[in-house]
């Protein structure tokens, strides 16, 4: 579906009378959208808030931010970055601080895009739904826009990526670790898997911390996720299909719970020999709960929402017929996945982790990228 030409013209009049846009890109798999998006965000001089599902983060290019889930949780920043025009493509962002903001942006245009003529708007703030196939509506608008060089879109532009630097600056830091803390898994997750892969990422923290440490790259890493209110169903069966029907390596990274709700789905590795990692974050439990404000609430917390399980799942590889390993430092880490990328296979790397060290150490971390925000804005 594409633009009437009365559509075009109102959107190319609010995009040209717009000096600081931004483009926000949740979760999308469409082959032509990547490249559309990139040239219309060079076009118009739009960052891009880019969802991992969105595909943006492989590749590499200056307009795509990522670490907008960290910096936007500094709220005094919030009235100095507030956009005159948002643009949206694909379903909501798995980000709350993004959703937060964009409900805060009452007086701002919002145009959502949608191929799929859906309604995936749950901010209730848009003010134009636009139902166009995502990659039509970038080529249609870019074609017909008129932009002269501007000195504001360049400071705009610039002030979301210092932002994006300081942040990833500041989230790299959960990388001197030393004790098995979930998130440097995740930051270091982009430098171990080879240069083409796919990435199917499960629910609760996993995706989240994709989200937070997981930045652009130039490798081809594939990211995958089955999102929504019962997206852990499945999981397994889907890396495997995953797993089965693409040459590229797959690596499946989960919670504990995830693996232990679905893993019958590993029959399927076990007849077809899949080429598949398994990783497993164990904090013995529902680790995002830990995060949310019923953790302090301790009387009833581990029951009702830890619900610890006291498993590990050497038991589980040997069921299935997969290799296993249970790294204890970093360096184990490291050798097991250098290891399963020149030696592919059906394997369970299960990492264990306390719910309550990650908690706090990734607090620490936004808190030292909040200050570093509010230093970089106070000094301007």
């Amino acid at each position: 579906r594409k633009l009437a030409d009365s559509q075009l013209n109102t959107y190319l009049r609010l995009i040209e009378e717009s000096e600081k846009g931004i483009i926000i890109c949740g979760p999308i798999d469409q082959p032509d959208f990547k490249e559309a998006v990139l040239n219309f965000a060079e076009a118009t001089g739009y960052p891009i808030l880019a969802d991992p599902l969105s595909q943006l983060r492989a590749g590499g290019n200056q307009h795509v931010i990522e670490t907008y889930d960290t910096f936007l949780k500094e709220e005094a920043i919030h009235r100095k970055i507030t956009p005159d025009l948002i643009i949206r493509f694909g379903a909501m962002p798995v980000s709350k601080p993004v959703l937060q903001f964009v409900k805060k942006c009452k007086q701002t245009n919002h145009i959502v895009v949608d191929g799929g003529s859906g309604w995936r708007e749950p901010a209730g703030v848009s003010t134009h739904m636009v139902y166009c196939d995502e990659a039509a509506f970038c080529y249609s608008v870019k074609e017909s826009l008129t932009i002269h060089e501007n000195t504001e879109r360049r400071i705009w532009l610039s002030l979301w990526q210092g932002m994006n630097e300081v942040a990833k600056q500041g989230l790299l830091t959960i990388q001197d670790e030393t004790g098995m803390q979930e998130g440097k898994l995740f930051s270091l997750l982009e430098s171990l898997l080879p240069e083409k892969a796919n990435l199917v990422v499960g629910n609760s923290m996993p995706i989240r911390n994709v989200d937070s440490f997981f930045f652009q790259t130039t490798k081809q890493i594939r990211i995958l996720a089955n999102r929504g209110a019962n997206g852990i169903d499945g999981l397994i069966s889907t890396a495997a299909g995953i797993s089965a029907s693409s040459e590229i390596p797959t690596v499946l990274a989960l919670g504990d719970l995830s693996l232990f709700h679905d893993m019958n789905g590993f029959l399927a590795a076990k007849m077809y020999q899949l080429k598949l990692l398994v990783l497993v974050v164990n904090n013995d439990g529902g680790g995002i709960f830990s995060y949310l404000p019923q953790s302090a609430e301790e009387k009833h917390f581990e029951e009702l929402f830890g619900t610890p399980h006291g498993l590990h799942f050497n038991h589980t590889a040997a069921l299935y017929g997969a290799n296993y390993k249970k790294p204890e430092t970093w360096e184990e880490v490291t050798d097991s996945l250098q290891d399963w990328v020149a030696n592919p296979d059906f394997r369970i790397v299960e990492i264990c982790t306390s719910r309550s060290y990650d908690v706090k150490r990734y607090r620490e971390v936004v808190q030292l990228v909040s200050r570093e925000i509010r230093m970089m804005n106070d000094g301007e």
